[in-house]
């Protein structure tokens, strides 16, 4: 048996701001700037040093995930691969073996989204 779930795009509570090293509890434009993963090294400086979430859990292999509404900041031509860089690396560390995350679309576009995500999931 599976579980779904759904998401938004940016991971964000002033409550719940964590930092072990570069790994983060959150996520936001402004991380992304001061973590410098703003330039066309981005993708080397995130490996190199070893950017990321801190994994909440693990063995999440029973669990899919549509993470929806990414929208990155326009003027980081980077942000949209930063940030499913993020999302990609923290689920599969949590063993969720089956997601997908989309950009922000419009709201009459979503219902398709998820509609699909669940009927094929």
């Amino acid at each position: 048996m599976h579980n779904s779930g759904l998401t938004d795009g940016y991971i964000y509570h002033e409550n719940s701001k964590i930092r072990e090293a570069n790994q983060t509890t959150y996520l936001t434009p402004q991380t992304i700037r001061s973590f410098q993963l703003n330039t066309s090294t981005w993708k080397t400086r995130f490996e190199k040093e070893n950017f990321g979430f801190i994994p909440a859990t693990n063995e999440l292999s029973n669990l899919e995930i549509l993470v929806l509404g990414v929208n990155p900041n326009k003027k980081n031509p980077y942000e949209e691969d930063v940030i499913k860089i993020y999302w990609e690396n923290w689920l599969t560390n949590m063993g969720v073996k089956q997601f997908e995350i989309k950009k922000a679309n419009l709201p009459s576009d979503m219902d398709k989204l998820i509609k699909e995500f669940i009927l094929n999931n």
